[in-house]
């Protein structure tokens, strides 16, 4: 089963980041999903749109 949106600590869980963290510098910069209940939710695909647009290319080049 494809998973279409995680909930704020899974989603900060896969950054690498706490919660706190993913509310303070991430949830304000993507789309969410607000449930009938209340919860957040985080779509997968805002994920990789967000971690895709500050993707940098290497630096530099190995030495050998």
């Amino acid at each position: 089963m494809k998973l279409f949106a995680s909930t704020r600590l899974q989603a900060a869980e896969a950054l690498g980041v706490s919660v706190s963290t993913l509310d303070r510098r991430v949830v304000p910069v993507i789309r969410t999903v607000e449930t009938e209940w209340g919860s957040r939710l985080i779509p997968v695909s805002e994920l990789e749109r967000y971690l895709g647009e500050r993707t940098v290319p290497p630096s530099g080049t190995a030495s050998s």
